[in-house]
């Protein structure tokens, strides 16, 4: 398990999490915690594949970086 923090206001999280969601086609949970967004995701399980990982990464990235 890994929790990792998200460079995105704490009242973006709703929003943020109804895209990656709905748009991206990506189960996550992204909340927030002590005034600060994150999300966090699990490398051991089974029916994880590490394409899914990068399609995570890419998504955020869109969202949080390139937007």
């Amino acid at each position: 398990m890994a929790t990792i923090p998200l460079p995105c206001r704490a009242e973006d999280v709703p929003d943020l999490f109804e895209r990656v969601r709905f748009e991206d086609n990506i189960e996550v949970p992204i909340i927030v915690w002590n005034k600060r967004a994150w999300t966090r995701i699990s490398g051991f399980a089974a029916y994880n594949r590490p394409d899914q990982y990068d399609h995570l990464a890419k998504a955020l990235r869109k969202r949080l970086i390139d937007e």
